[in-house]
């Protein structure tokens, strides 16, 4: 994967250190904490990542901002976007 600021993101969680590498401990523990996560629990994560108002939706600039974050500041030309 290229370096975005939504990796970024998901890397800032298995990193619980903050040591800028994934050690075995957290792999394991980062990967059991959300794969045992239930379907509305996982929702309920996605959300909390980009509401940024803590409003309980996400609004047209946080949809903007996910979007921006996994395709770049020219989603709207990036072929994956429209998938």
């Amino acid at each position: 994967l290229e370096a975005s600021p939504f990796s970024t993101k998901i890397f800032s969680l298995f990193d619980t250190d903050g040591s800028g590498t994934v050690d075995f401990h957290e792999l394991v523990l980062c990967l059991w904490s959300y794969c045992t996560l239930k379907e509305e629990e996982l929702k309920i994560f996605a959300l909390e990542m980009y509401d940024m108002d803590d409003s309980g939706k996400l609004d047209r600039k946080e949809v903007h901002h996910i979007l921006e974050d996994i395709y770049g500041s020219s989603y709207d030309t990036n072929p994956m976007a429209k998938t």
